[in-house]
């Protein structure tokens, strides 16, 4: 051990050495720096430099060894992460986590961190999460305190969403299989209420009744809609900073959880005993000339289809000390296949669509990718039974307990379809109640739509006009036509209110030599504001055909598909129709969460401002073209 003076001739940066050395030993990287607290009690002069006053930029390496940081630099300015936010980011996760662990209390800013988290999770934030915090046992200690009263399932919106988004973000179909019987059965009674009275929950993050957002200062009613009250919004402390956020929407979530836990559910329920004379599989029916589901068909669905779930194990992590850099971060493979990068549309809702009247933020990223919605989708419609569906509406006293809810098969095929110059885009339809007709997917009533090879021609018997809308191609690197293609422009847009800032590779040290002095530092609020840049896609509009495909049409009916994505938070509208009638068309609407989309429907016949039959879908993508 050197004598006390060696000690004092070591430079703040030895000292930091030193630190992290100990906290980015073998076994360390789960749970608190607690390596800390014993060399800081070996003199007052290292405690001091070990000091989160004194040395924040050591516990800014140390969040970025033990937490994910390829997201928040994504979505983030610069100012956002410095070594100043990072240490207090740090500070407030282990906080966190030990709440988390010891299951002591369930705090809305508790779950807001964990869901965060979870957001930017590319394998550290879960490990610390799950391996060390044990969220699952958390998460399942609080659904059972909701479990024993299912009647209050509104009574705490912010806290019940964030729990079950954070029970989907962590969800896996063998734990499901492991858990208790009692206790799966009350987490799907106390989600029924979500689906079958979702309607009186937010399911969109502005009102349907409106296309072009942000709403106009001058609006000061909103005509009647479809899609619930508000979504709430909320201040939190996110890296130091205020940040307001709007809370996700419960409904969705409740599909998802739903739809999985039903699927494991099939897995072991004894298969529905078929009707004698249905044939065995599409061959059969084929040459009995009989339409409708086959015994192949049911048992497919029944079976073998699956949404898409985000969880998979924990990746296992070396953590000998070779493997870190200087700025103490190590890669790990993700929990997924996509990353973080799966969560970054749902952030952009999150930041930036708390309030229909505003316009663009700082923060502001994409709502929807281009193309995502091409392919082959699979999935089911959660229906009431139309009865008891029908009293609980008409008498206010009714449960929503008391309706029963089924699962039908849903089989689409979408193409997608993009206006790339504003002067063609296609008018926004005018609905009965002179909102922008949702149920008609605001486009113009008596739209008619003609396919070409690369593109799709849509009149307009409003304007009178014919618009030319690219088909867009996933298999081709430049997604459109050639002439289509020569004509677009994708300048650089700038959400700027402010100069770029550039930081150090810790992203925030102006002052190397002593980075923790008293200057003025740019994550200042008062100071600077946040600088976001991203590059147009060149798209105006973006419409969605399809239809069911040839062999699920026999099992299933055929249908065909027309809608439009909303722009401003990426919400999805759909509108079906059956082949050979315009009878029975049900609206969907919802928003796509990585490869699942969900949301709710409802037919059509009812205004918009009465109350109509109406329930949960949800799709998952089984290709890329």
């Amino acid at each position: 051990m050197p004598s006390p003076s060696r000690l004092y001739k070591l430079s703040l940066n030895d000292w930091e050495r030193i630190a992290f050395y100990l906290v980015a030993s073998e076994n360390t990287f789960l749970g608190p720096p607690s390596e800390l607290c014993a060399l800081s009690l070996v003199s007052r002069h290292i405690h001091d430099a070990m000091s989160t006053k004194h040395n924040s930029r050591l516990y800014a390496r140390i969040f970025r060894f033990k937490f994910d940081t390829a997201a928040p630099s994504r979505r983030l300015s610069d100012r956002w992460l410095t070594s100043r936010c990072l240490t207090s980011e740090l500070i407030k996760r282990f906080a966190t986590l030990r709440q988390v662990r010891l299951r002591r209390e369930y705090k809305h800013e508790d779950l807001w961190t964990c869901y965060l988290m979870m957001s930017e999770n590319d394998g550290k934030n879960e490990s610390q999460l799950i391996k060390w915090a044990g969220l699952e046992l958390y998460l399942e200690a609080f659904m059972a305190t909701i479990t024993q009263t299912p009647q209050t399932w509104y009574s705490d919106v912010v806290g019940h969403s964030l729990a079950m988004w954070l029970l989907w973000m962590t969800i896996s179909r063998d734990n499901i299989r492991m858990e208790n019987s009692e206790l799966s059965k009350a987490i799907i009674t106390m989600l029924h209420p979500f689906i079958i009275a979702g309607h009186r929950l937010a399911s969109a993050y502005a009102p349907d009744c409106f296309f072009n957002l942000p709403i106009c200062d001058q609006t000061t009613s909103i005509p009647p809609h479809c899609s619930g009250p508000p979504a709430s919004a909320t201040e939190i402390i996110h890296y130091s900073h205020k940040l307001k956020l709007v809370v996700p929407l419960a409904v969705s979530a409740a599909v998802l959880i739903t739809t999985v836990r039903t699927e494991e559910l099939q897995d072991w329920r004894t298969f529905p005993e078929p009707a004698p004379s249905m044939p065995l599989d599409r061959g059969a029916a084929d040459t009995l000339g009989v339409a409708g589901p086959t015994v192949e068909d049911i048992s497919s669905f029944h079976f073998q289809e699956r949404i898409s779930v985000p969880r998979q194990a924990v990746p296992a992590i070396d953590l000998s000390f070779d493997q870190f850099s200087p700025e103490g971060t190590i890669e790990i493979p993700p929990s997924g296949s996509e990353g973080s990068e799966r969560y970054d549309e749902d952030w952009s809702r999150l930041v930036a669509c708390h309030d229909p009247w505003m316009g663009p933020t700082p923060l502001r990223g994409k709502m929807f990718t281009p193309g995502s919605l091409v392919g082959s989708w699979e999935g089911r419609m959660l229906v009431p039974s139309f009865e008891e569906y029908l009293i609980y509406i008409i008498n206010p006293r009714s449960s929503p307990f008391s309706v029963s809810l089924y699962h039908q098969p849903l089989y689409w095929t979408l193409q997608e379809h993009h206006c790339l110059h504003r002067e063609d885009m296609l008018s926004t339809g005018t609905g009965d109640m002179e909102d922008d007709d949702f149920l008609n997917t605001w486009l113009p009533r008596g739209t008619t739509v003609k396919h070409t090879n690369d593109a799709i021609q849509l009149y307009d018997p409003v304007t009178c006009r014919t618009a030319r809308y690219e088909t867009f191609n996933p298999r081709s690197t430049a997604h459109y036509s050639k002439s289509a293609c020569d004509k677009m422009e994708t300048p650089w847009i700038s959400d700027s209110l402010s100069e770029t800032i550039s930081g150090s590779e810790y992203g925030s040290d102006l002052d190397f030599e002593n980075p923790d002095s008293t200057m003025v530092y740019i994550d200042d609020d008062d100071e600077y504001e946040d600088v976001v840049h991203y590059r147009s896609s060149g798209i105006c509009d973006i419409l969605i055909t399809g239809k069911v495909s040839e062999r699920r049409a026999s099992a299933w009916g055929e249908y065909t598909i027309i809608g439009r994505v909303r722009p401003w938070d990426g919400l999805i509208v759909l509108l079906r129709t059956p082949r050979f009638s315009e009878h029975g068309q049900w609206i969907f609407r919802g928003y796509l969460h990585n490869r699942n989309l969900v949301g709710r429907w409802r037919e059509t016949s009812t205004p918009v401002d009465a109350a109509g039959l109406e329930g949960a879908f949800l799709l998952s993508k089984q290709d890329d073209h």
